[in-house]
């Protein structure tokens, strides 16, 4: 039926077809499998979802084939990392903040008064991949460090962390301050500025956002913990922890409160949405644009286990947040609800606590249709694709500590995707909170690692793919789990090796590389980390770099660059690659 259609018909219906329709498609016969693969609209959509992509607005005019050969480029890039390019980025020995996002890599410039806060910021643009010129081999060489592309000196104010988005300009600060009467010095300020030369964003109405935190008693003095900020487009998320002390009471007695608050408003308008304040919340990720995840340690004295909670709330509507003047500070969601809750393992009752989470999810969702003003100062080209909404990996990294002689430290890493959080959390909870506990949820969704996971230098998952630094051979290697479910589904016709120790995996053989598929379930023993053990088993392809690093401590990666952190050369650096 859908074949005696005139051909044009068919590719203007097909065009509103899913991606993975018209993968189904191409397998139905050979007329409308030649039709997706010449048609280059069609193979491109096909393109996007193989690799877990999504198109992203440009205000380069690119055509379709301009884009599908850009896109098959950074795939093979990834899956064959043979570097293309390299730069070295000091490091300031002080630990201050900084962010990767973009292909920009901000750090703070340490306050001279306080070190724990930024007065300035320094940017490098990150080298881009060149998809006209042939790959180079490049050498190891001790090169000085390159300068910054550009300086903004003087802020004018301490930060205490930060958030950048240059696809929109974009540069969130946070300090503390006073509120609009002067009185207290319970306020957070969130600054709205542009990255290009960090005076107030051109497209915001409020430049200037107070949050002011909880009501502080007399002899009580409140101390912030830190910060988390995420974008989403017009949408900003802020967490932050503090401490309320008493300061007549002895150490430990004087921790009076310890909590969290997460803050979610426009920035351009600068209505809020959400205001949420909770116990033991360590990180927040957007799940989408109405829907925060936040990342909680739980137990009635001491974390026994790690919950993700699911908010819930709407851009149409608006509230009012609570000022440190309220006599009673509400405990309760405001402008959110809390529609799912899911649990991690649970730690025995015996002594045992769950440290600082350091939760990742790279890039956040976007759902811009047109392209937007970047800083002057980049010259790399705007990026074609972004990580697809369904391809956005999740990673949880802790450590479960019992306190023997010497103490038990168990590192772990927990993988999943966010979209399953999301679709589940959609699914059950349309009417009260569903709370799904780890049997149920967990085994078959997730990839659970037992290895460190660095806390510095902390940007190692973004789209579906996982970095770390494999050192088993004394030499570091760059190690990618990608767990992009078309690229899973791509291994499953390989030849299966068994290991040492009867662990199953089969060998994909590419056309670029030969990578690891494994999609077989692994246990975890519970060994006083959990009440008894468990599995995970999301497959997924694992990618080794053929390069060795001396003195490497980290690795970090974004949309097409694999940055290792070591101290090789010229005290700490980062050696910066092209994949």
């Amino acid at each position: 039926m859908l074949l005696s259609l005139p051909e044009e018909l068919i590719i203007a219906i097909l065009q509103r077809a899913e991606p993975s329709c018209l993968v189904r498609c191409r397998q139905v016969c050979r007329s409308l499998n030649e039709l997706v693969s010449t048609t280059s609209t069609l193979k491109y959509k096909c393109t996007l979802w193989q690799y877990g992509y999504a198109d992203f607005p440009t205000a380069e005019p690119l055509s379709i084939a301009q884009k599908q050969a850009r896109l098959e480029g950074l795939a093979q890039g990834w899956r064959d990392p043979q570097w293309s390019d390299m730069m070295r980025v000091p490091l300031f020995r002080e630990g201050t903040t900084y962010e990767l996002q973009g292909g920009i890599f901000v750090s703070g410039r340490p306050s001279s008064e306080d070190h724990r806060s930024t007065r300035g910021l320094l940017f490098w643009e990150l080298p881009w991949r060149d998809y006209e010129a042939e790959d180079q081999a490049i050498t190891m060489q001790a090169e000085p460090p390159h300068e910054p592309t550009w300086v903004i000196p003087d802020l004018g104010v301490d930060v205490h962390d930060f958030q950048i988005d240059p696809a929109q300009d974009l540069l969130v600060l946070v300090a503390k301050g006073k509120s609009n009467t002067g009185e207290g010095t319970n306020v957070i300020t969130v600054h709205i500025r542009n990255m290009s030369d960090g005076v107030a964003h051109p497209e915001t109405e409020v430049p200037l956002k107070q949050l002011e935190l909880h009501h502080t008693p007399e002899g009580h003095r409140l101390v912030v913990i830190g910060f988390i900020i995420q974008i989403v487009d017009d949408i900003i998320g802020v967490l932050t922890c503090f401490r309320s002390f008493n300061v007549e009471a002895p150490p430990p007695f004087d921790v009076v409160l310890s909590r969290s608050r997460v803050d979610v408003f426009n920035w351009k308008t600068g209505v809020s949405y959400a205001c949420i304040e909770d116990d033991g919340v360590d990180s927040i990720i957007f799940l989408d644009e109405e829907t925060i995840m936040l990342v909680r340690r739980v137990g009635d004295i001491i974390p026994k286990t790690i919950s993700l909670d699911v908010f819930k709330y709407s851009l149409a509507a608006s509230v009012k947040p609570p000022t440190s003047r309220t006599s009673e500070y509400p405990l309760s969601p405001l402008g959110a609800r809390l529609i799912a809750r899911f649990f991690l393992p649970h730690m025995p009752d015996e002594p045992g606590v769950i440290t600082h989470v350091i939760a990742r999810c790279e890039p956040t969702p976007s759902y811009r249709e047109t392209p937007t003003k970047r800083p002057r100062q980049m010259q790399s080209p705007a990026p074609t694709t972004r990580p697809a909404q369904s391809a956005r990996i999740v990673s949880l990294s802790f450590v479960t500590l019992q306190p023997h002689f010497p103490p038990l430290e168990r590192p772990f890493i927990f993988l999943f995707f966010a979209e399953t959080i999301r679709k589940l959390a959609t699914k059950y909870g349309n009417g009260t909170c569903t709370q799904m506990n780890w049997e149920t949820w967990g085994p078959q969704n997730t990839r659970i690692l037992e290895r460190a996971a660095p806390s510095q230098w902390i940007c190692y998952t973004y789209g579906s793919k996982f970095a770390y630094l494999n050192t088993t051979t004394g030499q570091a290697v760059v190690t990618i789990f990608d767990f992009n479910p078309a690229a899973v589904r791509t291994g499953e016709d390989v030849v299966v090796e068994t290991y040492p120790g009867g662990t199953t995996y089969k060998r994909w053989e590419t056309e670029y590389n030969y990578g690891v598929y494994t999609n077989s379930s692994r246990d975890v023993a519970a060994l006083g980390s959990w009440t008894s053990d468990t599995s995970s088993a999301l497959p997924y392809v694992k990618f080794e770099s053929t390069t060795t690093f001396r003195g490497a401590t980290s690795v970090m990666i974004d949309h097409e660059r694999v940055i290792v952190a070591t101290r090789e050369f010229f005290g700490d650096a980062f050696i910066v690659f092209n994949v």
